[in-house]
């Protein structure tokens, strides 16, 4: 229906693909068919819109997909795969295919910065991941008053 609908519009490509990535959002749920799903990876393979990729790794590993997880992670774009959470993942699958000294080397990287997927990378590198806490200082306003103390704040 889609192309029979960009012809008769006139079309150009871009916009028919934004069309296809509409549709392919929306039959992003457990609801869609065999070929629904087929069709809505055809578009998902030809789309670069960082969202809509991201979901679709999404589904892979709802759905324990570890191959899918695979291609999908390949198609972010460089900006998205640099993500913390994808860099995770990147370097589960690594692992699991036999490359432990390259996704291991990836999550210690990850483990420089702090949240929870470097977190994660310590545990799953079974190594601490030292939770640093900044404790803000006191500072009085005036003869020991806090801001919600002094009449008029």
């Amino acid at each position: 229906m889609i192309p029979t609908l960009a012809r008769l519009q006139k079309m150009s490509e871009s916009e028919k693909l934004a069309m296809e990535e509409e549709v392919a959002w929306r039959l992003m749920g457990n609801d869609a068919t065999f070929e629904q799903t087929q069709w809505r990876d055809q578009v998902i393979l030809r789309s670069q819109q960082p969202a809509l990729l991201e979901r679709r790794v999404r589904m892979a590993l709802g759905v324990g997909d570890r191959q899918g997880l695979k291609t999908w992670l390949a198609r972010l774009p460089e900006e998205s795969r640099n993500k913390d959470e994808w860099r995770f993942w990147r370097a589960s699958v690594m692992i699991d295919e036999g490359k432990r000294s390259e996704g291991e080397a990836i999550l210690r990287s990850l483990m420089n910065e702090r949240g929870f997927y470097p977190m994660v990378a310590a545990q799953k590198l079974q190594v601490p991941y030292p939770v640093m806490v900044a404790v803000a200082g006191k500072t009085a306003h005036r003869s020991g008053e806090w801001p919600g103390d002094c009449p008029g704040a």
